[in-house]
Formats: structure tokens, sequence, C-alpha cells
């Protein structure tokens, strides 16, 4: 049988779309290893090791860690130009990195630093990627200059695959989203990227425009956002678990997605909702290339949504597929 790591970001967060990224994850990798494979997860936020479990007698999770057929990096903007830093998301060190020697990036977001920055903290973290990641698999990154960055460390290869949340958005999938407006409206806020105004604008445009409000709390402190900015009267409040959140767009097979959340708004699009993602942080806009006729940037809500809404919105997911296709085929 063979032994599957899954390195995961869903562990240690406070963003429920890291469970998002991790249901799509498993769906792809399961799609792939369908028969004959055991899948194991490890975090990637917090440490999954500490430097004695490399001690004999070693741990059994450690042998079967060594014996890996492969081990998955599953997602989100971990790769960073400084591991010694405090914000670094992927808890990797010197004592425990080889553990993990032959990993495989899979839609990877973040920058390897360049390679003309010097120092400590530089070649460190080159050295920890070095020995971490694969350099017999091309790996799957999520933007351009991820892949360039990872191009740079030299002895390794990457495609731009965008993020595999997206991977079954194919056209002909897309074609079958609904292009009118919806009924019910489900949106989202960030908790981490405020802005009031325009958000209580945003509440105020769907209040008018949908028969029924929805609102999904990606983030721990979404909800407390919510109310402190408006009345949340007449807006039913979903919980926070991926599943309530799934089995929502499940039950609801014709519905609008309206939001700044956008694995929140990927995962609606799987449902066959109808979205327009609204743009506020970089994270979205190194992705926004992939969903562009589905963007509208948040500072625009006042001037343009009204409109957006009220006209058709058709779904098309600009992904390389042939990329996609070629980064699974060399597993087989």
């Amino acid at each position: 049988m063979k032994r599957i790591i899954l390195l995961d970001p869903s562990v240690g967060t406070t963003n429920a779309g890291d469970g998002i990224l991790m249901r799509c994850a498993r769906q792809e990798l399961e799609s792939l290893f369908p028969t004959d494979s055991f899948f194991i997860t490890l975090p990637t936020h917090v440490n999954a090791f500490h430097w004695y479990d490399r001690i004999r007698p070693v741990p059994v999770l450690i042998d079967e860690i060594r014996k890996a057929d492969h081990i998955f990096v599953c997602g989100t903007n971990l790769l960073t130009g400084s591991l010694l830093h405090r914000s670094s998301q992927w808890s990797l060190n010197r004592q425990t990195a080889d553990l993990l020697r032959g990993s495989v990036l899979m839609g990877v977001g973040g920058e390897v630093c360049g390679a003309s920055a010097r120092g400590f903290a530089v070649r460190y973290t080159k050295k920890i990627y070095r020995t971490v990641l694969s350099d017999r698999y091309v790996h799957s990154v999520r933007t351009a200059s991820t892949k360039q960055s990872i191009d740079a460390l030299g002895g390794m290869q990457a495609l731009n695959t965008g993020c595999f949340s997206q991977w079954m958005l194919t056209p002909e999938f897309c074609a079958q989203i609904h292009t009118d407006k919806a009924d019910t409206v489900v949106f989202t806020l960030t908790d981490y990227a405020q802005d009031p105004r325009r958000d209580r604008k945003l509440i105020e445009i769907l209040r008018r425009n949908y028969r029924n409000v929805v609102f999904y709390p990606q983030g721990l402190y979404d909800t407390a956002y919510l109310l402190r900015i408006c009345d949340a009267q007449g807006i039913h409040i979903l919980p926070s678990t991926v599943e309530a959140y799934a089995s929502f767009l499940r039950q609801n097979p014709v519905l609008d997605y309206v939001g700044t959340r956008f694995h929140g708004g990927i995962f609606a699009m799987r449902h066959k909702a109808r979205c327009i993602l609204l743009s506020v942080d970089s994270r979205m806009n190194d992705m926004k290339q992939s969903v562009s006729g589905n963007i509208l940037a948040r500072d625009a809500v006042e001037e343009q949504l009204e409109d957006k809404l009220r006209q058709p919105v058709r779904t098309a997911v600009d992904l390389d597929f042939d990329a996609i296709r070629q980064w699974k085929e060399q597993f087989k």
C-alpha cells in the first residue's frame, strides 16, 4: 500500500479557508491515487516533529514518513524569504527538515528569497528548501512569481497550475453555472482586511437586491466584525465550519456568492454558484487573473457592484489545464 503524506495548512489556523483547501486537495489526490493508498496528515503551521524524534528508537510515525511514496505540500502561501521570521507559515527547521525530504508542492504560493538576496537568513532558508523540496518531481505552484522563485533555487522545476481548488473548474463545468442573479446570496467579509464604510455599503446593496441574505464567517472574527458594522437583523449567519458551508451550498443549487474571501468564493463556484469576488489583499490580487470576469475591487463596490449584480456574469477560469495534466501525469 502506498503511503502518502499530506502537509496540511488547516491545523492551527483561524481561517476555515484552509479547511476548504484541504477538502479540495484530498479530492484531487484521492482521484489521482484511487486505490491501494493510505493518507497521513501532518501540520504545516505548527511543529510536526521535535529534534529528538530522530533518536532511536524513533516513533512509528517517523519510520512511516521515511518510507512514504509521496509527500505533498497542500497549498496556501507557505513559501517565504526567511524561515527565521516568526511569521513564517510553514514550520520548518534544520533539525527536522530532512524528515520531509522529497516533498512536492501542490498549488503553493509565496516566494522564496530572490537570487540577489544576501545574508545568513537567506542562506539558511535556501538550504532548508533545497533539503525539503523534491528535485525529482516537478512542483505545482499557484502564481508565475512563485514559479520563478522555485526555478531560481536551482535543480528544481515548477509549473504554474494555479490553486488546486480551481482545477475542477474546467470550461465545461463553468458553462453549467447560471449567469443571471439568483434570489439568494451568501456573502463573506474578512476580519483582517476591514473597511467598515465599504463593507456596510456592500451589505446595503445585497439587502436591496436579494430576497435572502446569508453570511458565512470563514474567519474567527468575521462575525464579530459583521455585528460591529451593521444591524444583522434578517441576515442568516451560518456556522463557520466547512461542512456547514458545503451543506448550505448543496441545498441551494441556484445561488450567488459575493464576498472578500477568495476560497469561500471558489468553493461556492465549485457548487455552481455565480460568484463575484471582491479583491482586498495581495493573495487575491495574485490569483485574480484566473477569474478576471468574476473579480471586482472592493474600492469599486459603491459605483459598480449593483450594476454587476443585475447583469449576466459568465464564469470562466483561466488556468493552464495542460500544466495541471502534466503535473498529475508524473505520478502515474
